[in-house]
């Protein structure tokens, strides 16, 4: 499965702080493109912030299987 988290015109960032429930050694925590490709079985924690009220896309892609999802998620200032 292929998952991206973006706007209308380009990939958001985030980072990814955790694989199959283990945290990663803070080292390898960086600021990346936000997507990933997921296998059956794995685990990912991710972590986004953003300054700015916005509205994203959360896409998941399966193109063995031809499936597309794709959902609105809204983020807002505290």
């Amino acid at each position: 499965m292929q998952v991206s988290l973006r706007n209308a015109n380009a990939l958001a960032e985030w980072r990814v702080i955790a694989k199959d429930g283990a945290d990663l050694p803070p080292d390898a925590v960086e600021l990346s493109k936000a997507q990933l490709t997921i296998t059956v079985g794995e685990t990912y924690d991710v972590e986004f912030s953003t300054a700015t009220p916005q509205d994203l896309l959360l896409d998941l892609l399966l193109p063995a299987q031809k499936i597309h999802s794709t959902q609105t998620l809204s983020f807002v200032s505290r």
